[in-house]
């Protein structure tokens, strides 16, 4: 078996060459599906890497912007050692990894050992699965789709979540998108936004939801669960799979979700480089 490496510049090279093994596991790759799709759609200034094992793909990684942590798909060892010979020899000064436990511990371990810098892990994720979704009760308060007159809030939503997620900050225009395909829900009390979720486009029949956002004076109330059971019933009313993070750091989240009905697909580990 030979491993070999391939970079490229566009997304929609990745999914050409790619996409067929990507789709094989729509569930695990989700995330990396999710970003090189929007990328292909949206180009923005990246570097993306195709791990083959002889002429098969075997792996996938994602980097854009490149102040964000690359993201890879689940592989073996051996092909997470070639990427980071890769990256290293091609100069890439990544700042940190995201991706399934296992993959994201080996590339640390070996950037540590070839770019002689420190990895540190910063957050711990579970990948869930809806089975069966179960609605919570009595919880007060409405779901509705944001609509162009939420922007205001929508905005201020995100960016609340993006600081305290140490997320880039989406621009207006993308926000503005999203709200026009109906991408996020807002839960209301009174008439007063309490709780915001949002979902990915569907890709290869599978949804993300997220973010979940609920500002702190409004948590413990039952808002985000609530919200995320009602985007979660559109998803699969639509017909798709429904997926989504949670904070291991988050054991009240946690089991808010597994109530709902998600299972763990995989853990995933964020790691930071100095």
């Amino acid at each position: 078996m030979v491993i070999s490496i391939t970079g490229h510049d566009h997304a929609e090279d990745v999914l050409e060459l790619a996409g067929d093994f990507l789709e094989s596991r729509p569930v695990e790759h989700n995330l990396v599906l999710t970003l090189l799709t929007a990328r292909a759609r949206q180009p923005e200034a990246g570097r993306y890497w195709i791990a083959w094992e002889d002429d098969d793909p075997v792996g996938v990684a994602f980097w854009s912007p490149s102040s964000q942590p690359v993201v890879v798909s689940p592989m073996s060892t051996g092909s997470v050692q070639g990427l980071v010979d890769t990256l290293v020899a091609e100069g890439a000064g990544v700042p940190g990894v995201n991706g399934e436990a296992t993959t994201a511990a080996a590339f640390a371990g070996h950037w540590a050992e070839r770019a002689k810098v420190g990895a540190r892990p910063v957050m711990g994720l579970r990948f869930q699965l809806l089975g069966q979704l179960t609605e919570p009760s009595g919880v007060p308060g409405v779901g509705r789709v944001a609509t162009a007159t939420d922007a205001g809030v929508v905005m201020d939503f995100l960016s609340a979540f993006a600081d305290f997620a140490g997320q880039p900050n989406l621009s207006p225009d993308a926000v503005d998108r999203a709200i026009a395909r109906e991408a996020y829900l807002l839960w209301g009390v009174d008439g007063r936004p309490v709780c915001l979720v949002g979902q990915s486009l569907p890709v290869s029949g599978v949804t993300r939801i997220g973010p979940v956002y609920t500002p702190p004076t409004e948590r413990r109330r039952g808002y985000a669960g609530a919200a995320t059971a009602a985007v979660a019933a559109r998803i699969v009313g639509a017909g798709h799979r429904c997926v989504l993070f949670t904070d291991l750091g988050n054991p009240i989240s946690n089991s808010v979700y597994r109530s709902l009905g998600f299972s763990t697909v995989m853990e995933v580990l964020r790691y930071s480089f100095d």
